[in-house]
């Protein structure tokens, strides 16, 4: 990612790198969620321009990252981030 602490205004991206096996990655809060787009096998990456963000969701987050296989099996990484 290119910073864990996400403003008004940002442009958010990401790279995530995988086994060859996965076939979707999906990031999630409790208040948002999304999936990354697979550019090569074991390779992907998202932006998101950050428009505005509600004063209540200003607040540090869980991020989970969630990679899948084409059976469901799934493995998730926990990082921290925090929304200003």
């Amino acid at each position: 990612m290119n910073s864990a602490s996400i403003t008004p205004g940002s442009q958010w991206l990401g790279r995530i790198a995988t086994t060859t096996n996965v076939a979707s990655v999906e990031i999630r809060t409790e208040s948002f969620s999304f999936n990354a787009t697979r550019i090569a096998f074991g390779q992907f990456v998202f932006s998101q321009h950050v428009l505005d963000i509600v004063p209540q969701y200003k607040r540090p987050y869980t991020l989970q990252v969630i990679a899948r296989n084409a059976a469901g099996t799934e493995d998730a990484r926990l990082i921290p981030i925090t929304l200003h």
